[in-house]
């Protein structure tokens, strides 16, 4: 059962828990194995000594009024990993939920990165599917995009020209602000519903239509890419690589 501790996402009010743990009870395909709390991944509430006390105690109150045992206290995700490494955490909290420090090693409680765990385990490899030298900003009147948003191409010069690749992955994936391009020099224009703008600038590493871009992955990219039914998942030996397929499909490589 998840207790709400103030970061106000799921979770019983603790005025509430042993009238809903009873009724619980009554239901005879259900098993009570733990209690524990969401924190950080709505409103940005951090874990601290004092929560994960009190949560604790809510186990210990349950347990004293329904004379049953709960063996798990889950302690929270990734962002209590730095309480636990700094020897913050009560000896009861005897459960984590783990996904973004084990798969990107980040602190989640500050957002730097741990020591000894690797940080690009994720690489979106994606297709260009066009090539044009175009002008650096658009030219004609203007509204809103395709999200609601207006571009700011105020620090653009009209009459200046670059490469302009589009990739074959967008919105419908991923939110492309979730991801670096991992070639020196590119920069990510935009995104619609299945394409990516690329400037390369004068294309040093002169690209063509059928080469691929790597890009670098955080942890909502990954989410929704894995997410995708247009991506295609592979795992390459010891590395996880996520591709887009030239059919569509995404992958792990």
């Amino acid at each position: 059962l998840m207790v709400e501790m103030g970061e106000l996402r799921e979770g019983i009010m603790a005025r509430n828990l042993l009238q809903f743990y009873g009724e619980v009870l009554r239901l005879s395909h259900i098993e009570v194995v733990g209690l524990g709390t969401n924190l950080k991944c709505l409103n940005g509430i951090l874990p601290d000594e004092r929560k994960l006390t009190k949560l604790n105690r809510f186990k210990e109150i349950v347990e004293e009024h329904s004379g049953r045992q709960i063996p798990y206290i889950s302690g929270g995700s990734s962002v209590t990993i730095p309480l636990l490494l700094r020897n913050e955490i009560p000896n009861e909290i005897n459960h984590f939920r783990i996904g973004e420090t084990l798969f990107f090693g980040t602190d989640v409680y500050d957002n730097s990165r741990l020591e000894g765990m690797y940080h690009d385990v994720f690489t979106l490899t994606a297709e260009i599917i066009e090539m044009q030298e175009k002008p650096c900003a658009p030219s004609g009147n203007c509204s809103t995009n395709l999200t609601g948003e207006m571009p700011d191409f105020s620090d653009r010069n009209k009459n200046d020209f670059s490469f302009r690749a589009i990739v074959d992955v967008g919105l419908l994936d991923l939110d492309h602000r979730d991801i670096t391009p991992m070639q020196p020099g590119m920069e990510i224009i935009g995104a619609s519903s299945d394409m990516l703008i690329l400037d390369l600038a004068d294309n040093p590493a002169d690209l063509q239509v059928g080469d691929t871009v790597k890009f670098g992955m955080n942890y909502m990219a990954v989410l929704r890419a894995m997410s995708s039914d247009y991506i295609d998942k592979k795992v390459d030996g010891d590395e996880v690589r996520v591709a887009i397929q030239p059919d569509g499909m995404f992958s792990l490589n």
